[in-house]
């Protein structure tokens, strides 16, 4: 007798999402995976994506569809997704994505035949125009900054890509065991853009479950929007700041939370001083908020440190954190603006209805 699929939750948040909702619609409908309901939480923005989605999926039951009457914001609309949601498996994707027919299949196959320390499994991005460009196989985080570092980004798909492997990716693409929750916790609604994926996933390691790609698994995924490193992305980022405090050991926060500190201010005056002033004022934004909010970060922290902790930041060191120091960062930053970015630049990016980061 063939064991019935189990069931996964789909969550979508959505925002400015006309431009690109459709897309996606089509080909999550063309997944090879029967068993599975989805959850896309509008927040109210005055675009079409509502009535697109209505219009595509009116006769299918398996879409549940929420609007926010006020604007949540992103985690808040994820943590009402999962709070909806009826599956043991839950998955996150985004506006700005189209599925390969089999995404979904092989990632709930490599978890299903995995242990339960696997907390979540993560598909394979790629270009959203040129399929064969590797977008994220795998990332690493900068223990000094919390930037992320993707060494495979730009490159072509090959054999070498075609392994599983641990990573420290964002939450987009996953495919989580909902358990995973009630250990590591929601989302933190206080972190409502660009690193909440990152504080969530890593949270999801300390609490000791692993994160791992299937290469098998694929996506592709359009990311140059408008928006990118004004003062409110810079304020947003920045907050990476209170993800350190409250998910570092303190011997890790007191080593690494100087060098936070200095380099970010080093980094918004040199920009500074050359003429820009958006890293700046999102510091100094940041360092208000962080201090505004430090009880009720250090509140998050012993919770976290006492609950949710399962693991030793020397532990995650060999896991999840870039071996490189802050000058091997910037020689990959370089080297990914000079070749990399131009590959992905598109018209679309000058687009208005575009999704924004600026929100």
């Amino acid at each position: 007798m063939k064991i019935k699929d189990p069931l996964v939750s789909i969550i979508i948040p959505a925002f400015r999402s006309e431009y690109l909702i459709g897309n996606l619609i089509k080909s999550l409908q063309k997944t090879r995976y029967s068993n599975y309901e989805v959850i896309i939480v509008f927040d109210p923005c005055g675009d079409n994506g509502v009535q697109i989605t209505r219009k595509i999926v009116s006769k299918d039951k398996r879409w549940i569809i929420i609007e926010n009457t006020n604007r949540l914001g992103s985690t808040k609309s994820l943590n009402l997704g999962i709070k909806t949601s009826k599956g043991d498996l839950v998955a996150f994707v985004a506006c700005d994505m189209t599925l390969d027919p089999n995404w979904l299949k092989e990632l709930v196959r490599y978890l299903l035949k995995s242990d339960r320390s696997v907390g979540g499994v993560i598909a394979k991005f790629y270009d959203f125009h040129q399929h064969n460009l590797i977008q994220v196989y795998r990332h690493y985080l900068m223990r000094e900054t919390g930037w992320i570092v993707s060494l495979d980004l730009g490159k072509k798909d090959g054999i070498k890509y075609q392994k599983p492997v641990e990573t420290f990716n964002g939450f987009e693409g996953l495919v989580v065991r909902k358990e995973v929750f009630t250990i590591a916790g929601m989302f933190d609604e206080d972190i409502d853009a660009l690193i909440y994926d990152l504080d969530m996933n890593w949270r999801v390691w300390l609490a000791g479950f692993r994160i791992v790609l299937v290469p098998n698994a694929k996506i592709y995924h359009w990311s140059l929007k408008e928006g990118r490193q004004n003062t409110k992305w810079e304020f947003f980022y920045g907050r990476m700041l209170n993800v350190f405090i409250k998910n570092y050991s303190l011997n890790s926060l007191i080593v690494y939370l100087p060098q936070f500190l200095i380099i970010y201010s080093l980094r918004a005056l040199v920009l500074l001083l050359k003429g820009d002033s958006k890293a700046m004022v999102g510091w100094i934004q940041v360092l208000y908020w962080s201090f505004k909010h430090l009880p009720e970060t250090l509140e998050k922290r012993s919770i976290i440190q006492t609950k949710v902790r399962r693991v030793s930041d020397k532990y995650l060191f060999g896991k999840i954190f870039f071996k490189g120091s802050i000058f091997d960062f910037y020689r990959y930053l370089k080297k990914a603006q000079n070749k990399i970015t131009p590959l992905l630049l598109r018209d679309e990016s000058l687009k208005k209805e575009v999704i924004s980061y600026s929100v």
